[in-house]
């Protein structure tokens, strides 16, 4: 099944042909998207409430400062990533994908 949607932010205004999965099919196209592919998420931010669009990659080594994280993201339900636009370490919550844009065009929306 297909649907038209748009995603406004930051004055980008994007329309595409999406198809409806459901979040656990999401969480399973994140987790088979090759470490250094560039894909984009739309999800809303645990913090505020705020709806962003992020370009990111996954399993990126460099820009690390040492060490290791005090906690593991799989037990809080999030996808670490590395921003493209900001440069830096950024973390996706589960619950809080909207869209993932991947594979050269491949588009899906999430449905609870």
């Amino acid at each position: 099944m297909y649907f038209y949607s748009s995603v406004r932010n930051n004055n980008t205004r994007w329309s595409k042909k999406m198809t409806k999965v459901t979040r656990q099919q999401a969480l399973n196209i994140l987790n088979s998207i090759i470490n250094g592919q560039i894909f984009t998420v739309v999800f809303v931010k645990r913090g505020n409430g705020e709806l962003r669009e992020m370009n990111c990659r996954k399993g990126v080594k460099a820009h690390q400062s040492g060490g290791s994280l005090a906690y593991s993201p799989n037990e809080h339900n999030l996808i670490p990533v590395f921003d493209m636009k900001a440069n830096g370490y950024r973390m996706i919550p589960y619950e809080g994908i909207k869209v993932v844009r991947y594979g050269g065009g491949k588009e899906v929306k999430v449905v609870n």
